[in-house]
């Protein structure tokens, strides 16, 4: 199928996508450029299986390997959007989908959210080469897959964003659950959450490119109001997180492969951190440590000291810092919590 210009699932429709199904994006960029948008009202049953995987990318590609990990923008990228729970005081809109169709860009609920809702199921689905610029203002990249305010009603499992021009996945809130992520060769973060992103999480995958890359993840804790309810406290076991290589430089914002900002809490269970390059120190973890007054009483440092951000049996290892804890963290809250046994962080090859 072809998919041209920005297509919008409507209220009380249902789209379902048969395994196996190749989905082709045209060109165009901004008001014109190609993207599937599921909106809050409607519901998509994409489900593929392993052997027949649904697969979003590009006119431009020939699916013989003539497009690789760095050939990214070549199309919008899809959106998926819930009304369950965020930290906003209103319903926000998705960026530069709000420039095509301001209505149908709404996540969230005018009314009371609905933590269960369903947007639907979207499994064994592969998103290549997204990111191209859409709206009428620069600057409006939508991710591989974007999901605004997801309910944990919605199946989201297997599911891999590759060679995306923005993050790999983002979360706008929402309290959907899911398993084997995998977010390869994006120029920004792997993962992004924000505006109190919560539910449970397994076998997430990053694996970032020496050419661009941002975050391995960038897990902020609201777009707005910081003191907003519900704090972003998602649990994360079993991920992965490979960053570009000790030695490589590549372009982008990474500076630290973990930065918990914007008094997001969150736990990361199980896991390995490995390969960061040397950008900006190449430190491993960064967590908002700020003046806390006013709009700023609450930042990812009370998070941890309250409980609502930890880090337990996690692997670390590979970084241009350094493979020390005092060496691959530069604070000494940080460095105190990992060398804590009773965490059970270990720094090993």
């Amino acid at each position: 199928y072809i998919l041209s210009g920005m297509v919008f699932v409507d209220s009380l429709a249902t789209l379902t996508i048969e395994p196996g199904t190749l989905i082709k994006a045209e060109d165009g960029q901004n008001t014109e450029a190609s993207g599937l948008v599921v909106t809050r009202e409607a519901k998509i049953y994409a489900e593929g299986t392993a052997d027949k995987p649904i697969i979003f990318t590009s006119v431009n590609d020939d699916m013989n390997g003539n497009l690789a990990y760095d050939d990214r923008g070549e199309w919008g990228g899809v959106v998926i959007l819930g009304k369950s729970t965020t930290n906003n005081s209103t319903v926000k809109s998705v960026e530069g989908v709000n420039e095509i169709d301001a209505v149908r860009a709404k996540f969230g609920s005018e009314d009371a959210p609905d933590v269960n809702h369903s947007s639907g199921v979207f499994k064994y689905v592969s998103i290549r080469h997204t990111g191209i610029n859409i709206g009428s203002s620069t600057g409006n990249e939508i991710q591989g897959l974007t999901c605004g305010a997801l309910g944990s009603g919605t199946v989201l499992e297997y599911v891999e964003s590759y060679a995306s021009g923005d993050d790999g996945f983002e979360f706008f809130g929402g309290t959907v659950n899911t398993k084997h992520l995998i977010a390869a060769f994006c120029s920004d973060d792997a993962f992004d959450w924000d505006q109190g992103f919560g539910g449970k999480h397994q076998f997430w995958f990053a694996i970032q490119g020496t050419d661009e890359a941002g975050r391995i993840a960038e897990m902020d804790g609201a777009g707005g109001n910081e003191q907003g309810l519900p704090y972003a406290q998602p649990m994360l076991s079993n991920v992965t997180y490979i960053g570009p290589g000790v030695d490589a430089t590549p372009t982008g914002d990474g500076g630290q492969a973990l930065l918990f900002r914007d008094n997001t809490g969150g736990y990361y269970y199980n896991s390995i951190f490995t390969d960061f390059n040397g950008f900006e120190g190449g430190l491993g973890i960064t967590v908002e440590d700020i003046d806390n007054s006013g709009e700023k009483a609450e930042d990812s440092r009370k998070r941890l000291e309250a409980g609502d951000l930890g880090l337990m049996n996690n692997l670390w290892y590979g970084f241009a810092a350094g493979n020390t804890i005092n060496e691959f963290s530069d604070q000494d809250f940080v460095q105190a919590y990992l060398s804590d046994a009773a965490n059970g962080n270990r720094v090993a090859d």
